[in-house]
């Protein structure tokens, strides 16, 4: 057919050419007409009418108007590929809907004659009840197959196009995890609604969907609105895609209640609103960013002087407090070498400010070398620098930096750090470092680190983060992250462990375990700040191997892992402490994320600072740390903790933990 083929042709055909369409020509189905024979070719393409000179088709009154030989089809396409012939469909239903109603009325008449009957009994007793019984019988099967035709023709043609409105319209909206924020919305049909699990916020509403099996496109529309605008009535709505999976309300305000509500709406028709149910956003969640800075694999500096041999400039999109460290592997030809973190040039002289845990030592053969701190408060775009200093010449090889930063969101957010009355601090058993009490309103997360130089004058020292006394006549607990060493030459020593605090008054602390030694020049610091309230449990992690250590030779080994469940891209950190020892060989120690250390420590050196790697060559035991930052997406992820040797290497008593955070967006910036 050609559809208004012109407006004049359209025209012509609407002022008076209705004959025309009567002369038409049709062909049937696989026929074509052939113009020069008059007639339909017994061959051809699948054409089923022709009008010798106006369209068949053409719009009148907002309809669209055809016309159809006696015996013909119209013919629609439906989407599943099937074909409805309408003419024969509706001509069924007029000989059906006749059918009913002659049923219908041979059940009216007998209804009527029984009524008779039944008078005649009653008036004269004349007619025998059998005969009234046979009529009784009659007309309830006359009626019986006139309510199933009518039963059949209802569920033929109206249970599909209902169903599909009663998933639209039968919805239900839950709390996570919280079975006393149920809302059933309003049914049309007792059918199995979709699920829409809600989680708030600090400026969100996010709803995920349990999609629903429909052959009609719909759509979700969700209408929210704070106390203020619920009584003047104004909603702000919103509209979502079928299968869109997640549905983010957004440009809501922090810690205030609103109320919701939810409905399908498709072109079959719309829900109703579903009950209103009230939510309530949340504190804004800290947030933040990772940093890393790394050079080629060597870097010496000359004696008496300070060497930058690393620097990164962070850009901070509000006030934030930075957590930054560096490891590497360290010797001089003779003397000393310190190693620190600075913020904005804080720390242009390495070893001189106790506070700022520069890692120091004397060794003249390599061994593993690490530090790390956190900054005050700070603001707009923040230089990070690795400084070492020496005596003489040295080197520190194979470093990486690795850092982050989170949002300072006030007195929740606390940043300080101590360090002993001395430069030297005389090791006893549950001696303290420093302590530095603080209180939170709210369940936080709590990272520490500590770095300073030791050595032992008779057998060996364990030291570690103190949170509250818990670690107590416990210095030796590998959960703990114990550093450990039996070395009587000034090496640097430290450790690190992150914790979930309740709220509360609280404390850390750094506590030594040991008969005689020093411990000197060391400080401590800590960052503390909330936790999402919704994913607390799981912020903090930790894994030990299954017992006090693991041994390897000549290859890549797999020291322990654990899994971690993102809800959303964020930052992660990840620290282990442990002590090492070889046969006369190298050891390589690495935090990685997704078999990613594993991957790289099987490979050349090339790249492996990136890691912030421990490194050592001692053959006796002494202290092996590192830490690790990196961004992740949400989802499922692994941490392992991995070391390497080329030849045989042990390392003991190790324990690796670590917490994550929500990762900033670049909208995040302006808020």
């Amino acid at each position: 057919m050609h559809l208004l083929a012109s407006t004049l042709c359209l025209c012509a055909f609407i002022a008076g050419s209705l004959a025309q369409i009567q002369r038409s020509e049709f062909c049937a189905i696989g026929r074509a007409w052939d113009a020069t024979s008059q007639a339909c070719s017994p061959v051809g393409t699948q054409i089923p009418a022709r009008s010798v000179s106006n369209p068949v088709v053409y719009p009148h009154d907002g309809s669209l108007v055809t016309a159809v030989p006696v015996g013909g089809s119209v013919i629609f396409k439906q989407t599943n590929g099937s074909s409805v012939d309408v003419l024969n469909e509706m001509t069924l239903q007029r000989q059906l809907v006749a059918g009913l109603r002659t049923d219908l009325g041979s059940a009216q008449n007998l209804s009527t004659q029984l009524q008779g009957a039944i008078a005649a009994v009653v008036a004269n007793q004349t007619v025998e009840f059998a005969g009234i019984s046979g009529m009784l019988d009659t007309l309830a099967n006359r009626t019986n197959h006139a309510i199933g035709n009518i039963e059949s023709l209802v569920a033929d043609n109206v249970a599909t196009l209902r169903q599909h409105q009663a998933s639209l319209n039968s919805m239900q909206i839950r709390k996570a995890n919280d079975t006393d924020f149920q809302h059933l919305l309003q049914a049309m049909l007792p059918q199995q609604p979709p699920v829409f699990a809600y989680e708030m916020d600090f400026d969100a509403m996010h709803l995920t969907e349990t999609p629903i099996e429909s052959s009609v496109e719909y759509r979700i529309r969700v209408r929210i609105a704070n106390a203020t605008e619920l009584a003047a009535g104004t909603w702000h709505e919103h509209v979502f895609d079928q299968g869109d999976g997640i549905f983010v309300v957004d440009g809501l305000t922090q810690l205030t209640n609103y109320t919701a509500q939810i409905r399908g709406e498709s072109r079959v028709g719309n829900g109703e609103w579903g009950v209103m149910f009230n939510v309530t956003t949340t504190k804004r969640p800290p947030m933040g960013e990772d940093f890393h800075c790394t050079r080629g694999w060597a870097s010496t500096c000359s004696g008496g002087r300070v060497c930058n041999i690393c620097s990164v400039v962070v850009q901070l999109p509000w006030p934030a407090i930075l957590y930054a460290g560096v490891t590497g592997h360290t010797r001089v030809s003779s003397g000393w070498i310190y190693t620190s973190i600075s913020f904005n040039n804080d720390d242009a002289n390495p070893g001189a400010n106790r506070m700022h845990a520069p890692a120091h030592s004397y060794s003249t053969q390599w061994e593993n070398h690490h530090t790390a701190r956190v900054s005050s408060t700070m603001t707009g775009n923040v230089t990070v620098t690795v400084n070492i200093r020496c005596s003489n010449n040295c080197n520190l090889n194979g470093f990486g930096m690795n850092g982050f930063f989170v949002r300072d969101e006030g007195a929740m957010t606390i940043s300080n750090k101590c360090q002993f009355g001395g430069w030297s601090m005389p090791f006893s058993n549950n001696r303290a470092l420093c302590n530095m009490p603080y209180t939170v309103n709210e369940t936080s997360l709590v990272t520490a680190t500590f770095t300073g130089h030791q050595r032992v004058t008779g057998g060996a020292v364990y030291m570690i983060v103190n949170y509250d006394n818990d670690a107590l006549s416990r210095t030796s607990t590998q959960m703990y992250l114990p550093a450990h060493s039996y070395s009587n030459q000034w090496e640097s020593f430290g450790s690190h462990r992150t914790k979930l605090v309740n709220n509360g008054t609280h404390f850390t602390q750094a506590i030594s375990n040991a008969a005689a030694g020093w411990f000197n020049g060391a400080g401590l610091s800590h960052l503390v700040f909330p936790a999402e309230s919704r994913y607390a449990a799981s912020q903090q992690f930790h894994c030990t191997p299954s017992g006090w250590g693991v041994g390897c030779g000549g290859n890549t080994c797999l020291v322990c892992e654990t899994s971690i469940s993102l809800p959303f891209d964020a930052v992660v950190l990840a620290e282990f402490t442990g002590h090492y020892s070889t046969n006369g060989g190298w050891c390589y120690g690495a935090v990685g994320f997704d078999n990613d250390a594993m991957d790289t420590l099987r490979t050349t050196p090339s790249g492996w600072q990136r890691l912030g790697l421990a490194h050592g060559y001692s053959t006796r035991w002494e202290n092996f740390n590192t830490h690790r930052t990196a961004k992740l997406p949400a989802g499922e992820h692994t941490v392992q903790l991995a070391i390497r040797a080329n030849s045989a290497c042990w390392l003991n008593g190790v324990g690796m933990d670590g917490m994550w955070f929500r990762a900033a967006t670049p909208a995040d910036a302006l808020i």
